[in-house]
């Protein structure tokens, strides 16, 4: 059984797509995710979660071609 080494990114974006490809392989709305980012985000002092989202941006595959927004 062949294992998924990353989760891709998501045609369901706003910015780069990665919390939508969060939000989908484990199965949560994507506004909810993001909320949720948003909210750690403001308690976080926010630049963390910025460095975290671009690191997650860099490492998160692009969406497959044929993958039509959620």
């Amino acid at each position: 059984m062949a294992r998924k080494s990353h989760t891709p990114r998501s045609n369901n974006k706003i910015i780069a797509g990665v919390l939508a490809g969060i939000a989908k392989s484990i199965g949560l709305d994507p506004g909810l995710v993001r909320l949720m980012y948003l909210f750690g985000a403001f308690f976080s002092a926010v630049i963390p979660a910025v460095i975290i989202y671009l690191i997650l941006w860099a490492w998160m595959p692009p969406p497959e071609s044929g993958e039509s927004p959620d």
